[in-house]
Order: structure tokens, then C-alpha cells, then sequence
């Protein structure tokens, strides 16, 4: 498949019963999720954070299908034909169902996209992930947006697999407090909007047959930036231990979440958080890691 995708390469199938019962079962898994998590309030204005790709894809679907009063938005990285492409197809997608969709662009707000970024700071020998330079300013740019939009809640796409990976990471790096900020919600914090994940128990391989079965207009593969990292080599570790260990990445969460409670209670005020020196946004350092990445490229640039 061509890393452009277009509408014409996306073929609907038809559904065998076998079908209907994994779409009904999904459709329910995520319902259980939202209310036994309650991750949904009654007054909460909810704001799905929408990339284009299969996940949030399928979640802008099921909240509309649900019947869920929710807003859109998305944030061009400007990562050539591949954030062009999943753009139009998210806007297509929002327009035929009537969802307000809300655009950001990181070259308006920064002045520079994700790839220059890269860029300049490898060629000043500055170690960052190129997902870091991506997902931490991406993140910053939403929170701020939807504070001003009013949202209480930010709605995410992440998945099962996702989770575990970033679980395992955390154990592999001694990172418990990060740990303790996981789960299938966040706790508010003043100026940042608590995140929900109503896919949390959702395999990313569901998702992608769910959203093949439904024909959206999405790009399968994986993002062009991605490199070499823990979290890649998390994946395969998942994918190769399925074989042996079947429902390996379940037993992680539920491990996981048996512990939740008293990581939260012994990390979650441990981090206080005060106003960013340079921007003003919330941070639990003096610098928000946002301005640190801009510091950094700053002083890579003038190097």
C-alpha cells in the first residue's frame, strides 16, 4: 500500500455472522469500559483527540454511533504525504457524520515541522526520540486548545497494546510515578485536562478489523518516522510471547491495575505543579519538556 492512501484502495467488505458478533462484542467492550471506568460524567464536554489513523478513527465512529455529544481535534505535524493524506481523510470523515472537527498545525504554532525538528537536533548530535519531538508538543498544543474550548475531558485512542508497552517501559526504566499517571484515566490537575481512554481493553489488531470491516478511510501502516526504540522492541517482545504466553498483554493490565491504586496513592501528589517559566503552561519542573525541546533545538541550532 502506498504510504499516500487513497479512497479507492479501501474496499468494504461483506460481514459473515462471524462478524456481526465481533463488532457487537467490540462495540460492548468499549461501552463496559466507559462505565465501569466511569470515564464519562453527565455536563463533561468531550473532545476526541483525532490523528486520522485507524484508532481514533474508530472512536470518532463508536461516539457517534453511541450517541455521545463530542467534539474533534487534530494536530498537522506536517510529516509530509503521510499527515497530508490522513488530514483530508479525517476531514472527510468529520464532515459526512457533522463532527466538529478543531485543526492545529505545528508549523503555525511552532514555526517548523516535526521532520525539520528532527533534524536539526540530530545534526547537532542531540539525542531525542523522534516520538518525543512528535507526541510532547502535540500534546501541549491539544491541552491548550481544548482549555480554551471548555473540554473537560480529553478522549484518546489508545489501545490495549499501547498500554502494556508503556507499563513495561516504565518497569524497565524505574519510572513508577510515570506508571501511577496510567490507566484507563487520568485524575484532574489544575490546567491540564484529565485524559480518558475508552479502548483501553481493545487489541490494536481488533481495531484494525473493526475498522476494515466498517471500509474507513484510514492509512494502516506505521508512521514514517518511527525509529528504532524500547517501545518497538516492547511490541515484537508482545508479539512473540502471544505465541507462547496467549493473552500476555491482558495479564500485564491486569496486574497493572491491581497496583494502580497504591502507585497513585504513593506517587500522584508527589509531583506539584506550578507554571512553566517560559510559556506558562502547567509543568512539574521549572520548564515545561516543551520549552526544554525548543531550548535544546534553540541551542542546536545556534551551535
Amino acid at each position: 500500500m502506498s504510504l499516500c492512501l487513497l479512497p479507492d484502495e479501501i474496499i468494504k467488505p461483506a460481514w459473515t455472522a462471524e462478524d456481526e458478533r465481533f463488532v457487537a462484542q467490540f462495540d460492548e467492550t468499549v461501552r463496559k469500559t466507559i462505565k465501569e471506568f466511569n470515564l464519562i460524567a453527565p455536563g463533561d464536554k468531550l473532545v476526541i483527540a483525532a490523528s486520522g489513523g485507524k484508532d481514533s478513527t474508530v472512536l470518532l465512529h463508536l461516539f457517534n454511533k453511541l450517541g455521545i455529544p463530542f467534539e474533534a481535534v487534530t494536530v498537522d505535524t506536517a510529516i509530509g504525504c503521510y499527515t497530508k493524506q490522513n488530514l483530508i481523510n479525517l476531514r472527510a470523515f468529520c464532515a459526512e457524520r457533522n463532527i466538529k472537527l478543531h485543526e492545529l498545525a505545528f508549523r503555525e504554532a511552532f514555526g517548523m515541522s516535526v521532520c525539520y525538528m528532527r533534524d536539526a537536533l540530530k545534526e547537532k548530535n542531540v539525542k531525542v526520540h523522534s516520538c518525543t519531538i512528535c507526541g510532547v508538543p502535540r500534546r501541549y498544543l491539544i491541552n491548550r486548545l481544548e482549555r480554551d474550548l471548555g473540554a473537560t475531558k480529553i478522549v484518546t485512542g489508545h489501545n490495549l497494546d499501547d498500554e502494556a508497552q508503556a507499563v513495561m517501559m516504565n518497569i524497565i526504566k524505574h519510572r513508577p510515578e510515570q506508571n501511577a499517571r496510567l490507566g484507563p484515566s487520568s485524575t484532574k490537575k489544575e490546567g491540564l485536562i484529565p485524559r480518558i481512554k475508552p479502548l483501553y481493553f481493545v487489541r490494536e489488531k481488533d481495531i484494525e478489523r473493526y475498522s476494515r470491516l466498517h471500509g474507513f478511510v484510514v492509512h494502516y501502516g506505521k508512521c514514517p518516522c518511527v525509529q528504532g526504540s524500547l517501545r518497538t522492541d516492547l511490541r515484537s517482545f508482545f508479539e512473540s510471547y502471544e505465541k507462547t504466553v496467549p493473552g500476555v498483554r491482558e495479564n500485564v493490565i491486569d496486574f497493572f491495575l491491581s497496583q494502580l491504586p497504591n502507585l497513585k496513592q504513593k506517587y500522584q501528589n508527589r509531583a506539584k505543579l506550578s507554571a512553566c517559566a517560559s510559556c506558562g503552561e502547567p509543568s512539574t519542573a521549572g520548564t515545561c519538556t516543551t520549552c526544554k525541546l525548543f531550548l535544546q533545538l534553540k541551542g542546536a541550532s545556534e551551535a
